[in-house]
């Protein structure tokens, strides 16, 4: 260190040193001119010549001695200067010599950063012309640097983006610096990408010399940045093509990102929804247990699937969900979030909600079914018994005189009976049994009254009971028990409706309507024509309007379930539709309920069935030759004497076998064959196949109090002719009979073919 700092100072020191040679030159020069007088005044005596011969060659020689002395000290002065010189000299030579050795070093410095450097240093001029280019990264892109100085940049870049090089060249003579991209091409045709930080060189008066900079070769950075990119849109293509949501939210609950899914779930936008907190998306019930879940993830750091959370869409509408949590960290496994899937369960819960209501449907519709069965097996059994009442209450009718007060009192048995049959028609109506009858024109207002006249017994006095038939000679196609059974249901659905009120009202009114073209009908389904409607309106607590849609679906139903299925309405909209027909409905909440039935009015001229309408006429009889076949003996006896009074000649059976063999002995014997339908071994339908078989002109009428089987168009494709239900009139066995022994010998029907019996009066 103090060399070195000596070192430092000597420079200094050596601009003020002065040498001892020039003080002795001085000191001699002195001596020289002082020395004789100072030796004449120190002489003690002698004379004055002596003293100054003596003197002056005393002077003389110490004169010469002091020129002599003086010449070895200018040599000496000399020599020292000399030396002082040479070792300036050797130290600025030293100087440059360190100075050189550092430039050197340098330049091989430089030289070895070149070398090893995969950065381009690049000189050109203003007009691309390319003076030097250095860089490792130039043999391995495949040029030299002969070949380099013999190009221009535009010789480099690619055809695609040579457009960029001029506005690169245009933006750095303008600005003086620029940086950006450039595409290289090499001699082989691959691609290089060069990020480039260019300025402009000026010379030693300022003004631009070319373009000096550096370039770095970013191919593989930019490929690698190319792939990255292409597995995130790989990442978030796959993010957005799950059916489930995918969500990250940061450790304060604001969502920071999230899938389309998440966004189709909820329905919000994605500026809505990102930043976020989600607490602004979660049903307020479920807020603490989600806070709660969140909290024991952060802590305990295991992952958790909840489910049954409850989000809030857009439209305020709630989406249950299933979700997972997850502890989200960063690369140095410190936690900044969380992340997971949610999965939509809304459609699934609906569907397990509707499952359990289809079961309790099939559940409530299998009870119905059996209860069906049994009403049908009871009807069944009750017709069989109605049937010989009714049957021997006419024989008995027949046998007494006119003024016979007996009479009087038949007749309101065979009244009640009616009544009866129309309660088991109902029933078997109810049970979705075929009774066999078709819908021929009817009057409906009979019906009406005779309905309205049992909701007075029936309903609370506090409701009052209107009926309005106006005037008119319609008659529409449809059984009179199912249109009792709709009306019953209208009804009662009204007596419901009025129960919370002390006091309501129902009215029921008949008119005729007529449906225009190009009015809008009250049903779509309607087309323009003649109606009846029937209205059935009160003054009850009214239908909600979203349940207005939903009323005539089977099941539905807004009462307890101790007082209602659901199926008054699906059932009376199913046999109006039936019978060509609709029902509507209008409603004000609070202010009661409006059904209006709309009834096609069939033609004029429509006739109504001569069974029907020849009851009280006289009854057709004949003489012909009768199979008979009921496995009920007391069923058989009335049916055989019902006949037989007709003048028909009857041979019964009771077993569709013994029948069939009957037959078979001698198929000419019989010109008609009447059988029931329910008969064990062989159905009454069966056994028509095998007569048919045998005889195939043989007429066949069969008799059933109920069957699903026994249709008009299966009866048919057999060849059966006609049916008739039970408990049948004696007028329907007669005018029957009679009718389809004509239409097997072709002739029409008539009275006049056989004597006539008088019905009773």
């Amino acid at each position: 260190m103090r060399q070195s700092t000596n070192r430092i100072q000597t420079p200094a020191r050596r601009r003020q040193y002065r040498p001892p040679g020039d003080s002795f030159l001085l000191g001699v020069i002195g001596w020289t001119l002082f020395a004789p007088a100072l030796s004449l005044a120190a002489s003690p005596g002698g004379s004055a010549a002596t003293a100054g011969h003596g003197m002056i060659l005393w002077g003389w020689i110490s004169a010469a001695g002091i020129i002599v002395f003086s010449m070895f000290g200018a040599i000496a002065l000399l020599v020292r200067r000399l030396q002082e010189k040479s070792r300036q000299l050797s130290e600025e030579k030293q100087r440059h010599f360190m100075t050189l050795e550092k430039a050197v070093r340098n330049e091989q410095r430089l030289k070895e950063v070149l070398e090893t450097t995969n950065d381009f240093f690049v000189f050109h001029d203003l007009d691309g012309n390319l003076e030097s280019i250095h860089s490792r990264g130039l043999a391995e892109a495949g040029y030299t640097e002969e070949q380099i100085r013999n190009l221009n940049i535009r010789d480099l870049v690619s055809e695609p983006f040579r457009a960029e090089c001029e506005l690169y060249l245009r933006r750095i003579r303008k600005n003086g610096t620029d940086r950006g991209y450039m595409h290289i091409q090499a001699p082989d045709g691959q691609e290089m990408i060069l990020e480039y930080n260019n300025r402009l060189a000026t010379d030693n008066l300022g003004r631009p010399a070319g373009v000096r900079g550096i370039a770095r070769d970013i191919t593989e950075q930019q490929n690698t940045r190319s792939e990255l990119k292409k597995s995130e849109q790989k990442y978030r293509t796959i993010l957005d093509s799950i059916e489930d949501a995918y969500y990250e939210v940061d450790l304060t609950g604001n969502i920071v990102f999230f899938n389309h899914s998440l966004l189709r779930m909820l329905g919000f936008d994605e500026s809505e929804l990102k930043g976020s907190n989600y607490l602004g998306f979660v049903d307020e019930n479920d807020r603490k247990t989600i806070f709660q879940t969140f909290n024991y993830v952060y802590n305990t750091g295991n992952p958790v699937k909840a489910f049954d959370w409850r989000l809030i869409r857009k439209d305020k509408t709630i989406c249950h969900v299933e979700t997972s949590v997850s502890l989200h960290k960063n690369q140095n496994s410190e936690p900044i979030g969380f992340l997971g899937i949610i999965r939509d369960l809304t459609e699934r819960m609906e569907g397990e909600k509707r499952r359990r209501e289809l079961e309790a449907q099939l559940h409530q519709s299998q009870k119905l079914e059996s209860i069906g069965t049994l009403a049908g097996g009871i009807a069944h059994d009750f017709n069989n018994i109605l049937f010989p009442i009714i049957g021997y209450t006419e024989m008995t009718m027949e046998d007494l005189p006119k003024d016979s007060p007996l009479r009087d009192n038949l007749d309101k048995v065979l009244k009640a009976a009616d009544r009866a049959k129309s309660m088991v028609r109902q029933i078997l109506s109810f049970s979705r049994q075929s009774s066999g009858q078709f819908n021929e024109p009817v009057y409906i207002e009979p019906v009406v009254k005779e309905t309205a006249k049992l909701l007075k017994n029936t309903f609370p006095s506090t409701i009052a009971i209107n009926v309005t038939i106006s005037e008119h000679k319609n008659r529409v196609s449809i059984d009179l028990s199912q249109l009792n059974q709709v009306l019953m249901n209208l009804c009662t659905n009204a007596l419901h409706a009025m129960e919370e009120k002390a006091s309501g009202s129902l009215d029921i009114s008949v008119a005729p309507c007529r449906l225009n073209a190009g009015e809008t009908p009250p049903d779509r389904n309607l087309m323009p024509g003649e109606y009846l409607r029937l209205r059935v309106s009160d003054t009850g607590k009214g239908i909600d309007p979203e349940h207005l849609e939903k009323i005539f679906e089977p099941y539905f139903s807004t009462k307890p379930q101790e007082k209602g299925t659901g199926l008054g309405l699906s059932v009376s909209y199913g046999i109006i539709k039936n019978a060509g027909g609709s029902i509507t409905a209008e409603t004000i909440p609070g202010g009661g309920a409006c059904f209006d039935v709309y009834l096609p009015v069939v033609d004029e001229d429509a006739t109504i069935s001569k069974e029907s309408a020849d009851y009280f006429s006289p009854l057709p009889t004949g003489s012909e030759r009768i199979l008979l076949v009921d496995d009920e003996h007391r069923i058989a006896e009335l049916e055989r004497q019902m006949i037989e009074n007709l003048g028909y000649q009857v041979s019964p059976r009771t077993s569709s076998i013994e029948a069939l063999e009957a037959f078979r002995y001698d198929p000419g014997k019989f010109d008609l064959v009447i059988t029931d339908q329910t008969m064990p071994n062989m159905t009454g339908m069966e056994l028509a196949k095998e007569i048919l078989s045998i005889r195939p002109n043989t007429p066949v009428i069969i008799c059933t109090g109920f069957s699903e089987k026994v249709t008009m168009d299966k009866i048919q494709s057999i060849g059966i002719k006609a049916i008739l239900t039970k408990p049948i009139p004696k007028s329907d066995m007669a005018l029957t009979i009679r009718r389809v022994l004509d239409e097997a010998t072709g002739q029409s029907l008539g009275i006049q073919s056989g004597k006539t019996i008088q019905p009773p009066q």
